[in-house]
This record gives C-alpha cells, structure tokens and sequence, in this order.
C-alpha cells in the first residue's frame, strides 16, 4: 500500500501547515535539483519558517540520501560554531 497512499499524498498537494510554526531555531538543507520542493516552494517555506538554510548542488529531494558528506558536514559546522 506504500506506492498508492505515497502517490495520494503526493497529487493531494502534500503537507499544509495550519497550525503556528514553532519558534525554536530551525537549519534547513535543500537540494538545488529538487523536483519535488520546486524554487519557489522552498522560498515561501523559508520565508514562512524564517530559518537560516543550505542549498546543495547536484542534489535531489533526499540530501541525506544524495550528499551525505556534505549533510554531515554542514550539521558537524553548526554544532562546532
């Protein structure tokens, strides 16, 4: 049932957010070749958030997946800041 209820998720529109967004510190890390979070999805949710962000190249939807050297090492930065 994976594929069906993933596909009725993603032809739904996927996630709106009603409620208030918390007000803890959030990072972000994009993919810049995402092609399901397109540009302009990932400028209003960083404006919505307010969040400070990383955008990887030659990256997909799933950064942990694609560059996971990269995630590490940008999430190992900020703890070491």
């Amino acid at each position: 049932g994976w594929g069906m209820s993933l596909a009725s998720f993603a032809s739904s529109g996927g996630i709106d957010v009603k409620g208030p967004i918390p007000n803890q510190k959030m990072n972000v890390i994009w993919g810049k070749q995402d092609r399901i979070l397109s540009k302009k999805i990932r400028s209003k949710s960083q404006e919505i958030i307010n969040c400070s962000h990383k955008e990887l190249e030659d990256c997909g939807h799933l950064p942990h997946i694609d560059k996971p050297k990269s995630v590490y090492n940008y999430w190992e930065n900020l703890n070491n800041d």
